[in-house]
């Protein structure tokens, strides 16, 4: 059946070009790397399911990739040097002053308020915060003042400072943090230590984060978790083709091999057509609009 793509069903329509203003305090900066481009569809269509009242710009980092028309738009920096050349060339490219960071396997998996997302940002507009997280740790951990009902200073010592999980950054502080060749589980291990004296804030509880998102992601190291593809179940998201396989808890050979295996057979499927047009918008469009409907969505990507 085909959906009726009404403008209740249309990201273009929900979350509309945002005004300068917003434009000019934050972005929705989404890491990634064209070898995930399998990934981007789900993890857009939890957002936009979730965050309709979405009101600020979005910017997908690729290497050579674009996307259609419409509210996500690609932010080519070239050829994959790793995360945190992709991440520093994207964080130059935009001239906000904040960010709101996120891998394209962190999926969003309940309403978003835009008000208190807006609140947040006006938080840390007023509050010079450099950093919001929305990953909470125990509120009694050593250190920590609770400034608002939902809202924290995370202490100074705290080894738990630093996350790459999503959160509102400052753009130039976390352009300062970042260092040459890290991947981001070097950042989460070490980049506590650099930012001991600025002001770091996290919510208070998980009830009161704005943003709730699948804990340790939907995909790991390269390949789909069970819990990613159960979200994908849920919303009647069936994989056409998939080259990626599944993550197992076992070690040795088996899971190494996938892992090559996936890697080789995205590489290849990259090659074909480095420069692919992805139709992003339209597919997020048109999965919001099945599932609306109960229908199953098949994700039918170029080049897949």
């Amino acid at each position: 059946m085909t959906p009726d793509l009404t403008p209740e069903t249309s990201i273009n329509s929900d979350a509309r070009e945002p005004g300068i203003n917003n434009s000019r305090r934050l972005t929705l900066l989404i890491s990634t790397s064209d070898i995930f481009f399998d990934v981007w569809h789900p993890f857009f269509h939890f957002m936009f399911k979730y965050w309709p009242g979405l009101d600020f710009p979005i910017r997908l980092v690729t290497n050579h990739f674009q996307t259609d028309a419409g509210p996500i738009r690609h932010l080519a920096i070239g050829d994959d040097r790793g995360w945190a050349h992709s991440l520093t060339a994207s964080l130059q490219q935009i001239d906000s002053e904040f960010v709101f960071y996120s891998m394209e396997d962190i999926f969003i998996t309940r309403p978003v308020d835009a008000k208190q997302f807006e609140e947040d940002v006006r938080f840390c507009e007023e509050n010079r915060a450099d950093y919001l997280a929305y990953r909470t740790s125990p509120e009694n951990e050593e250190g920590f003042q609770p400034v608002t009902e939902r809202i924290g200073l995370i202490g100074r010592d705290s080894n738990h400072r630093a996350k790459a999980d999503p959160a509102i950054w400052r753009r130039s502080t976390l352009l300062q943090l970042i260092e040459p060749n890290e991947s981001p589980w070097h950042f989460l291990k070490y980049a506590s230590e650099r930012c001991r004296d600025m002001a770091f804030y996290r919510c208070r509880s998980e009830a009161s984060a704005t943003i709730g998102y699948l804990g340790g992601s939907a995909i790991r190291r390269g390949l789909w978790r069970q819990e990613g593809l159960k979200m994908l179940r849920d919303e009647n998201i069936k994989i056409k083709a998939p080259y990626r396989g599944t993550h197992t808890k076992l070690n040795g050979v088996l899971p190494t091999l996938k892992r090559s295996i996936t890697k080789f057979a995205y590489d290849r499927n990259i090659r074909k057509d480095p420069n692919r047009l992805i139709p992003l918008n339209a597919l997020v469009t048109q999965s919001l609009g099945r599932n609306k409907l109960g229908a199953t969505c098949e994700l039918d990507l170029p080049g897949l």
